[in-house]
Parts: C-alpha cells; structure tokens; sequence
C-alpha cells in the first residue's frame, strides 16, 4: 500500500498508477514516480506521487493534481453526454438533469470527498465547473439577465457542489460513529 512519509516523497507499494493514465515523471509498471531512486530502509521505493484506486496520491498532501484530473474529468464526461443531452428523445430538463446527475457529478467528485480538505478556492473551482455544466445543460446564461445560482439550484432541483460534498460528509461521519469499534 502507500503510506505517507514525513518528507517530500511518499511510499510505493503494490498499488499504483499505470504509466498510460499520465502520472508524470519517470514512472514504473505500477506508476510510481521515481526521480531520484530513494528507498526507505525496508527497501520500498519513495514516490513524489502514486495513483491508488483511481486517486493521485501526492506526496505534500496537496489535492491540486487530483482536483485537476476530477475537473477534466467531469468535462470529459459532461462533453460526451451532449450528444444523448441534445436528443430529442429527452425533452424534459428533468431527464437531462438526471443523467448529469448520474454520470457528470460522480466522475467530479470521485475520489473520497468525504475526506478532502478543500481550500475556498480549490472549492469555488469546483462550483464553477459545476455551475458551468448547469447552466449550459439549462441554456441559462450568466450575468445580470441570467440566472442567480440559488435560482440554478431551484431549477436543477439540487445543492451547490458545497452542501453535496457537506452532506456526503455528514453521511461519512454517521456512518464511522455506527461501524463497530474494532478490537
């Protein structure tokens, strides 16, 4: 597994990212990123940065690099939706909102938001690719004569990106305080 070190590099174990998925660096069969050949004293190799279960994993605990990926992400997924979005087939919003909801928002937030520390400008990054993909998916427009966000959420019939990410939080906590303590 990975396991974060108290300098600038992090541990590589079994787990990885593949070099295909783009980690950087000069990576290995299991993606680790290996500049300068550093081993701990067990023999396991140090990392700047490993992807684990489809996250990257850096080593300054910075989520920038995984915020970038789930950004691009959601506009790959929103950009391939259009096509099924702009049928005719789905002449209510309301199909339209869901299908968003069902392949755009996971592909944003995968990753463990329950556990992410979001600075307020990693958070607004987030809201605006979120306010974004609404308002197109509406034919709103921004400005004076559009719509205000509280007037995008009524109409999506959702949260701000702000209150999900709360309550899956919430959801998380809940569940850590019913799981049975571990002996």
């Amino acid at each position: 597994g990975i396991q974060m070190q108290n300098g600038p590099q992090m541990m590589m174990g079994q787990a990885g990212c593949r070099p295909q998925l783009g980690c950087g660096g000069n990576t290995d069969e299991n993606g680790a990123t290996d500049d300068n050949g550093a081993t701990d004293d067990n023999g396991v190799r140090l990392v700047d940065h490993a992807r684990y279960l489809g996250v990257l994993f850096d080593s300054s605990g910075s989520l920038d690099r995984e915020l970038q990926r789930r950004l691009s992400s959601a506009a790959f997924a929103f950009h391939n939706l259009l096509p099924a979005l702009r049928s005719h087939a789905l002449t209510l919003a309301t199909n339209r909102l869901q299908l968003y909801k069902l392949y755009v928002v996971p592909s944003l937030t995968y990753g463990g938001p329950e556990t992410w520390a979001l600075t307020a400008s990693q958070l607004q990054t987030l809201q605006t690719a979120h306010h974004s993909h609404l308002r197109r998916l509406l034919g709103s427009r921004r400005g004076p004569e559009g719509l205000s966000n509280a007037e995008l959420y009524s109409l999506a019939k959702t949260h701000s990106l702000g209150n999900q990410l709360s309550m899956r939080r919430l959801k998380y906590v809940g569940h850590l305080a019913r799981r049975a303590p571990s002996s």
